[in-house]
């Protein structure tokens, strides 16, 4: 059975939500700001037959960056409380992948291709998507030995290391500034739930074959808003989001407008 629900996303003018029809389901719009309006809809359900669904239906799933984004957004937003904890309180798959290769190596694949053809007879391996042998050598992505994921994951973090964090600099996309005040108002909401540190990357031990999983953005009260790569694919507990085509390229306009206007700024 097809699961889709909407994220409170009334965050217009007027906090009123904007409702429209997605096959036969409704779900909500949301403006990064006035006057640009976003789709993002919630796919639950296991990756495997959900990644089909949301691209069936001519969205693309968020990547780790538009997460980070979307929170810092709303946390900086006068949108209802209930908005803003619908982000920040809930964890979320996104369309980046770790993919490792059999010797334990790592790269961060942006908008990894392998997890859009995902269906349910894909060939898994305890979770993971198996790729075919020499895959992973054509794989677009930062790359981290397994040394290096020693130094750089596997614990959670304090107030302002994220942003040196090469892991976590991949997954913003190289915005430093994203990632700066992604950590700012990741650890301020974590400090209302009695916790000094977060934001902890989490990896999986060395697999005999190549394989790919996704980044999992996790919320903040029980995840502490670490990054996860160790869920199973085709576990029923999936949280992918749909975001519009168009509206990962409105977003990336208002990032660089705005990473703009702060080094003017002097920000």
């Amino acid at each position: 059975m097809h699961v889709l629900r909407s994220l409170q996303l009334n965050d217009n003018e007027n906090n009123q939500p904007v409702i429209s029809q997605l096959g036969g389901h409704p779900y909500r719009t949301l403006a990064v700001h006035p006057h640009e309006k976003i789709d993002y809809v919630l796919f639950d359900g296991s990756n495997t037959e959900q990644m089909p669904l949301l691209v069936a239906e001519g969205f693309v799933p968020a990547s780790a960056a538009q997460i980070m984004q979307r929170r810092v957004d709303v946390l900086n937003s006068n949108v209802p409380q209930e908005v803003k904890d619908s982000w920040w309180k809930k964890y979320f798959d996104t369309g980046d992948a770790p993919a490792y290769d059999s010797q334990g190596n790592m790269k961060v694949v942006l908008d990894a291709q392998p997890l859009l053809e995902l269906t349910s007879k894909s060939k898994l391996h305890n979770g993971a998507l198996v790729l075919p042998q020499g895959t992973y050598a054509g794989l677009q992505g930062e790359e981290f030995s397994k040394e290096q994921l020693v130094q750089y994951a596997g614990k959670c973090l304090n107030k302002g290391q994220s942003v040196d964090n090469p892991v976590w600099v991949a997954l913003a996309r190289g915005d430093k500034t994203l990632l700066s005040e992604y950590d700012t108002a990741a650890f301020a909401r974590a400090k209302e739930f009695g916790y000094d540190t977060a934001m902890g990357i989490f990896v999986v031990s060395p697999r005999e074959k190549e394989n790919m999983r996704l980044w999992v953005v996790g919320d903040v009260g029980y995840s502490l808003a670490c990054v996860y790569s160790d869920y199973d694919l085709d576990c029923c507990d999936g949280c992918l989001v749909g975001v519009a085509p168009e509206a990962r390229v409105l977003a990336s306009k208002y990032r660089a407008k705005r990473t703009l206007l702060d080094r003017i700024l002097g920000r």
